[in-house]
């Protein structure tokens, strides 16, 4: 294995310099965001910026000799690289993100969701950043927790971008206005786009164990997917695309009949057989298949069209 590159004198593993670049490059997309009121760059910001952090880290820490550094990193970036790409064609063609309609020109609010993003991208890249600057010798032979990481990986970027393109394609057709997407994916889950972060993110972690049982500080990583797991489920993810949200679905009574049903038999996350999942207990929705309360839509408690049209933070997707 090519020998690691020294950048900052004790940052072995380019923690401070990965950290740093992020603020900077976060920082300086906000200026140009907030001093333009200018929303093509914040999406692809994030996205690009987690590319930055993987291949810097693979050169500085020469693992581009390594199976499992460039396979992980690769993938890692084509998941990244479609994000960015996905959401700046969408916010060209839409000409604006409506998500900052109420907070694009409020200073501190507008800095608050870039310092959210900052650490949106640091974070979730530790598993990357970690494995990318591990001074010991990977080989070229993979294990089988290398290889269930890739498996877990690849799959997580292919339903991602079946999942965007097929609700892209439904929204596309005017005859599905106010109808919630059923087709693909949107299936088998109400978020199957959610479901593949969650898997890429846990893939790069475990991809990451061989090298960590011999740098145990390496698993303190395992804080990438439990914060895209937190931020999906609790923040920014489904908090904000279901909820309050779910009330366009019921501005014309027929069609909140349909997706009425929709919901009851489909996961919110974990993609389940409808057939299966209209059979499961309540309790069984919540504690298996994250069901939780928060989710609900409940009309007496949430006026018509509060967050509706909303796009969520994490990822900038519905």
């Amino acid at each position: 294995m090519v020998s690691a590159i020294s950048v900052i004198p004790g940052d072995a593993h380019y923690l401070a310099l990965t950290f740093l670049i992020t603020v900077f490059m976060q920082l300086s997309f906000f200026v140009v965001a907030y001093g333009f009121e200018f929303d093509l760059v914040t999406d692809f910001a994030g996205s690009t910026n987690f590319i930055i952090l993987a291949v810097l880290t693979l050169i500085l820490g020469g693992s581009y000799d390594s199976a499992v550094g460039l396979g992980v990193t690769i993938i890692f970036c084509v998941s990244r690289l479609w994000l960015a790409l996905f959401l700046l064609g969408r916010v060209l063609i839409r000409g604006k993100d409506n998500r900052f309609d109420e907070v694009r020109n409020q200073f501190w609010v507008f800095l608050g969701f870039w310092v959210y993003q900052i650490f949106w991208v640091f974070v979730v890249s530790l598993p990357v950043i970690w494995i990318n600057s591990s001074a010991a010798p990977l080989g070229s032979q993979l294990g089988a927790a290398e290889i269930i990481a890739f498996v877990l990986m690849a799959l997580g970027t292919v339903l991602e971008v079946w999942a965007d393109v097929t609700k892209y394609l439904f929204r596309a057709d005017k005859a599905n206005s106010g109808l919630a997407c059923s087709w693909g994916p949107w299936y088998w889950s109400r978020h199957p786009n959610y479901f593949g972060e969650i898997i890429i993110s846990l893939g790069a972690f475990i991809a990451g164990i061989p090298i960590f049982q011999t740098d145990p500080a390496g698993f303190a990583t395992v804080l990438g997917p439990i914060y895209t797991i937190a931020v999906l489920l609790f923040l920014s993810g489904l908090p904000t695309g279901e909820g309050a949200a779910q009330a366009r679905y019921y501005r014309d009574p027929e069609k909140g009949e349909l997706y009425t049903k929709y919901r009851f038999r489909t996961s919110p996350v974990i993609p389940v057989p409808p057939q299966l999942y209209e059979l499961l207990p309540r309790v069984v929705r919540q504690v298996f298949c994250c069901e939780f309360p928060m989710y609900e839509y409940v009309p007496e408690a949430n006026a018509e069209g509060n967050g509706a049209d909303k796009e969520s933070a994490g990822g900038g997707r519905v």
